[in-house]
């Protein structure tokens, strides 16, 4: 087995017998673990599942290593799930940047499996090199002692389950030699040397360099990661602790929550300490970023009041420093809405949400999307639905929710006051939201999902259904800033 590989029990406690879903690109690091967990299976008795995606970016490429990763799971004697996907496509619909948009594909895609096999275990095949080029990136782009941590070794999903990175410990020239020591081939994306990207750059560019300077740079890394995420660990801990014993939270009229401290007792913190909280605080309030500029504007607030990013004010008077999102009631409550879709695309205002319809072929061998929840988009901006045009029953309305609303989803017809409270939507929004409509009833919620027998599952015609909340100038001028980092932060994942 590798010299460095991880055991997966070790990295999660778990017992070794616990399912792992393989993330496999056929390239010589996934080649390489697959390798070893399947020496490790071979000794504790671990089920293994692959699970391969073609995002569709690079043409024959692409098949080319689909078929690969498909007889090498024959040659094994293991289950493989694959997914051929159109990124670009999907990329033209949602926008973001084509990482943001393959990295969220492909992470559905693996939940899913997961959810459909009964899979608590991820294992992706991030090696040191990757470590070092997620730090170095991070550096040129600015960052704080949470970048410099690097990748974890473990992260955690949702739902219970895990992702783990058994190879954290290997440089990538370890697991090529070994897998020409073991006979095992593996394919070469010719992507990597597209030097046009800022980590290709790094790996062919600047690594060489330092390796000049320490061969062991890569250890040196490993090493900086492990103490920051110690130092990191312990200030996070710290700050939960505080926020238990000296926040307050207290719900406000219109979904808003004002969060508040003693102004003393956050300054007998220590300024690591104070900083953290204040970005708690602000994230707590609904701000939809806590830029630098923002907290130490607001660390250095001692009377008055500020304005910081989503409509949240903050105020500091009589020893208290409290923020809260100013209630927008004032708004057109838009009642009911007849789109017209003889020529598409075409834009629609609802109340301060843009409905935007389009018309696209879904991606073959997909899937339904699986939504984040609304509290997590909105702040992405937009809330995607995809239906099929031959399900559409007479024409479509957009309008708000009514008393009795209800949705046929997962092969029940469930209360969207129940959906809307089980999702975390805020309040202020339910009321809101443009729900789109046909002759039987609601067709799709945003944020939610769109209603059974209405989603694409093959390559048939489909209406695109994009919605977008714009509350204010100030808030959409946030909102689209916060969107624009959030998509930088994702491009340095690279994850597989």
């Amino acid at each position: 087995m590798l010299e460095h590989f991880t055991a997966p029990h070790l990295l999660t406690g778990h017992p070794p017998r616990t399912p792992i879903l393989v993330a496999f690109s056929g390239g010589a690091d996934s080649v390489a673990m697959l390798a070893a967990l399947r020496e490790y299976a071979a000794l504790h008795g671990t089920p293994l599942r692959l699970a391969h995606v073609n995002h569709g970016i690079r043409g024959e490429e692409a098949v080319r290593d689909r078929d690969f990763c498909v007889a090498m799971a024959s040659r094994f004697g293991l289950p493989i799930s694959v997914l051929d996907a159109d990124v670009p496509a999907i990329r033209a619909a949602r926008g973001g940047s084509m990482e943001e948009v393959a990295r969220q594909v492909r992470y559905d895609f693996f939940a899913r499996v997961m959810a459909e096999y009964d899979i608590p275990l991820l294992a992706t095949a991030h090696h040191a090199d990757d470590q070092l080029e997620t730090i170095l990136l991070r550096l040129t782009r600015g960052t704080g002692p949470d970048g410099l941590c690097g990748i974890p070794p473990l992260r955690a999903m949702g739902e219970g389950r895990l992702v783990i990175r058994p190879m954290l410990g290997c440089e990538k020239a370890e697991l090529v030699s070994y897998c020409r020591e073991q006979g095992l081939d593996f394919v070469v994306d010719s992507t990597n040397e597209d030097i046009s990207y800022a980590r290709n750059r790094i790996r062919r560019r600047v690594i060489p360099e330092l390796r000049a300077i320490n061969p062991a740079v890569t250890d040196a890394a490993a090493r900086l990661s492990r103490t920051v995420r110690a130092d990191v660990g312990y200030l996070t801990e710290q700050t939960d602790r505080f926020v238990r014993e000296a926040v307050t939270l207290r719900p406000e009229e219109g979904g808003a929550v004002r969060v508040s401290v003693s102004r003393a007792r956050l300054e007998e913190q220590g300024t690591a300490l104070r900083r953290r909280v204040l970005t708690r605080m602000m994230r707590y309030a609904g701000c939809p970023q806590a830029e630098e500029r923002f907290v130490c504007a607001l660390d250095a607030l001692r009377e008055g009041a500020l304005t910081l990013p989503g409509g949240v004010s903050a105020r500091c008077e009589r020893g208290v420093l409290w923020l809260c999102r100013e209630s927008k009631d004032v708004y057109v409550r838009a009642e009911r809405v007849s789109p017209d879709l003889s020529h598409l695309p075409q834009t629609v205002a609802f109340g301060d949400f843009c409905v935007t319809f389009g018309a696209a072929a879904p991606i073959c061998g997909e899937k339904e999307r699986k939504d984040l929840p609304l509290f997590e988009r909105i702040y992405k901006m937009s809330m995607n639905g995809t239906v099929k045009f031959d399900t559409i029953k007479n024409s479509l309305i957009l309008r708000t929710r009514r008393e009795g609303d209800r949705l046929l989803r997962g092969g029940h017809h469930r209360s969207l006051k129940k959906l809307f409270c089980d999702l975390g939507v805020p309040r202020h929004l339910r009321d809101r939201l443009p729900l789109l409509c046909d002759g039987e009833g609601i067709l799709f919620v945003p944020g939610v999902g769109v209603r059974d027998g209405a989603v694409p599952t093959g390559c048939e015609q489909a209406l695109t259904v994009s919605v977008t909340y714009v509350p204010d100038e100030e808030s959409f001028s946030a909102l689209a800033a916060d969107r624009n980092t959030r998509n930088q932060q994702k491009e340095e994942t690279d994850e597989e």
